[in-house]
C-alpha cells in the first residue's frame, strides 16, 4: 500500500496511503531477528586442547553467532526515526534476564520497548544513485510508511578472538601481510624458525595472509546476518507482511545518513599514483573513503583484546561488574 512504480510494464501507482507495521508487528519481527532467548549452547570440549575457550559470550538469541560474539546488530528505520537494537553485550545481566522471562511470556512490545536505543528522530535518507543503491531497488527503497531492518556487523570483536585462538602454541598460525609485499604481520619474532611458536614453514599450511583471515571473520558474521534475514523472511510471511531483501552494502552512506562522525582513510601513494589514476595531495597523501569514526583508527584498543583474552583464558582478571 502506498508503493509507487514509475515506468515500465509492470508500472503501478497505489489508490491507498502508506500503511506502516503497527508497534505489535514491528516488535515481534524485531524479537525474530535479534531476540535474546537464553543461555547459549555450550556443549562443546573446554579442554586445553577441546577449543571450546573460543567461546565469547554466554547468550543466544534467535539466530546463531560464532562464538556466541553476537557480531551482527540491527537498526530499525521507519517514519520516526532510527532504533538500534541491543545486543547482549550492550545489555547487564539483570536485563538480560528480565527479557527472557519477557520471551517466555512472549510479551514481543515490551522486549522491544527495552531493546531499542534512538539514533535519529526522523527516517535516514542516504542516496540512492549507483553505486549508494541498486537501480531496481529505487522504486521501494526505504520508502514511506515502511519498516527497514538494517543490519550492521561488527567484526571487531570477532576478528580479535579468532586471533587469540590462532595465536595458540597448539595451533601456531603465521601471518603475512599480502600488502607489504608478504611481509610478517608484526609476528616475525614468535616464527618457530626464530625460536618461536608459530609455524612459519609453507609447507605445513599454517602460513595465510591477512586478507585470508579478514575474509573468514567476514564470512562468519555474513552467515549470521543471512540467519537474521531468513528469519525476517519467514516471519513476515508468517503474518501476511511484503519483505524482501534490499542492497545496503555502501561502505558509508548508510553510516552517514544515520549521523555517525565520519572520518576519512588516507590512500597512500602508490604504483597507481605513478600511472596517473590517483592524484596524490602535496604531502603524498589523499583522502580515501569516510568512515565512521573510532578513537584510535590505525590500531586496536588494548583495552579490546585484555578484555577477550580475559573471557577466554582467566574469567578472574575481568573488572568488576564487566567492561
Amino acid at each position: 500500500m502506498g508503493m509507487h512504480i514509475p515506468d515500465g510494464p509492470f508500472r503501478f501507482q497505489s489508490p491507498h496511503p502508506p500503511c506502516p507495521l503497527s508497534p505489535d508487528q514491528e516488535a515481534q519481527l524485531a524479537f525474530a531477528a535479534t531476540g535474546i532467548t537464553g543461555g547459549a549452547i555450550l556443549d562443546l570440549d573446554f579442554s586445553h586442547a577441546g577449543g571450546g575457550n573460543i567461546i565469547g559470550g554466554k547468550y543466544g538469541r534467535t539466530v546463531a553467532s560464532g562464538d556466541a560474539l553476537h557480531s551482527v546488530a540491527v537498526i530499525v528505520i521507519n517514519d520516526q526515526g532510527a532504533h538500534l537494537l541491543k545486543r547482549p553485550q550492550d545489555l547487564q545481566p539483570q536485563e538480560i534476564s528480565n527479557l527472557i522471562n519477557l520471551a517466555h511470556s512472549q510479551d514481543w512490545k515490551r522486549i522491544y520497548s527495552a531493546q531499542k536505543v534512538q539514533i535519529l528522530n526522523t527516517r535516514p535518507n542516504p542516496p540512492k544513485e549507483p553505486i549508494h543503491n541498486l537501480s531496481l531497488n529505487n522504486w521501494s527503497a526505504n520508502a514511506p510508511g515502511t519498516s527497514v531492518f538494517l543490519p550492521v556487523n561488527d567484526l571487531g570483536r570477532l576478528y580479535i578472538n579468532g586471533l587469540l585462538e590462532i595465536f595458540q602454541s597448539r595451533i601456531g598460525v603465521y601471518v603475512l601481510d599480502e600488502r607489504k609485499n608478504f611481509q610478517p604481520a608484526g609476528v616475525a619474532r614468535f616464527a618457530q624458525s626464530k625460536k618461536g611458536h608459530l609455524d612459519d614453514n609453507p609447507n605445513n599450511g599454517k602460513v595465510v595472509t591477512i586478507r585470508h583471515i579478514e575474509t573468514m571473520v567476514a564470512e562468519f558474521a555474513a552467515i549470521e546476518q543471512g540467519m537474521i534475514m531468513q528469519n525476517l523472511a519467514l516471519t513476515a510471511q508468517s503474518m501476511n507482511l511484503a519483505g524482501y531483501p534490499l542492497f545496503a552494502n555502501h561502505e558509508f552512506s548508510w553510516f552517514q545518513a544515520l549521523g555517525f562522525e565520519m572520518d576519512s582513510m588516507p590512500r597512500p601513494v602508490s604504483r597507481c599514483a605513478a600511472m596517473g589514476q590517483l592524484d596524490p595531495g602535496s604531502n603524498g597523501e589523499k583522502p580515501g573513503y569516510p568512515l565512521p569514526r573510532q578513537p584510535h583508527p590505525q590500531r586496536i584498543h588494548p583495552d579490546a583484546v585484555t578484555e577477550s583474552g580475559c573471557i577466554r583464558f582467566d574469567a578472574e582478571c575481568c573488572p568488576p561488574g564487566g567492561w
